[in-house]
C-alpha cells in the first residue's frame, strides 16, 4: 500500500471515494468540484492498496505558515480495520515532525476516529468546542502548548 499525493489524474478515482463517502454520510458537502480546488490549492493524500485501481482512503490537509489544519481524513468502508487511518496519519505526523509544525483537527463528538487520533498525539483542544463537535491538536514538542 502506498500514500501519495494527490493530482487531478486521480480525480476520477477520487469521484468514485467520494460517492461512497457521500452515500454513507447522507452528505454531498464534499463534491467533486471542491475536491478539485483542494488538489490544486491544499494537500490531498491518497492510500492506494498496492496492485488495485481504488483509493482506499484520503486525507486533506491545509497547510499554513505556522500549523497544519486536518480538514477531512475518510476510509472506503471496504478497508477499515485494515490500518489505512493510521498509515495517513502516520505520514501526516511525519510531514509534522519535519516541519516543525502543530496540527489542528475537529472531530464529531462519540465519532470512534477520536481515538485514533488520539494515538498519533492529538489531543482535545482546551478551546471552546462547537456542540456536537471536539477540537483536537497536536503539538510538535510535547513540552510546548499549541
Amino acid at each position: 500500500m502506498a500514500i501519495v499525493k494527490a493530482n487531478i489524474s486521480h480525480m476520477d478515482q477520487i469521484d468514485e471515494l467520494l460517492d461512497v463517502w457521500e452515500n454513507e454520510a447522507g452528505d454531498d458537502s464534499i463534491s467533486y468540484r471542491s475536491m478539485e480546488t483542494y488538489i490544486n490549492g491544499e494537500t490531498v493524500y491518497l492510500h492506494i492498496p498496492e496492485d488495485e485501481d481504488i483509493i482506499s482512503g484520503i486525507m486533506v490537509v491545509s497547510d499554513s505558515y505556522k500549523y497544519m489544519d486536518l480538514s477531512y481524513l475518510y476510509v472506503h468502508p471496504d478497508y477499515r480495520g485494515d490500518g489505512v487511518g493510521s498509515e495517513l496519519l502516520e505520514s501526516l505526523t511525519e510531514l509534522l515532525d519535519h516541519k516543525c509544525m502543530n496540527a489542528f483537527l475537529k472531530v464529531a463528538d462519540n465519532n470512534e476516529a477520536q481515538f485514533l487520533y488520539e494515538r498519533f498525539g492529538f489531543i482535545q483542544s482546551k478551546t471552546l468546542k462547537e456542540e456536537g463537535f471536539i477540537d483536537m491538536e497536536r503539538c510538535y514538542r510535547e513540552e510546548l502548548t499549541c
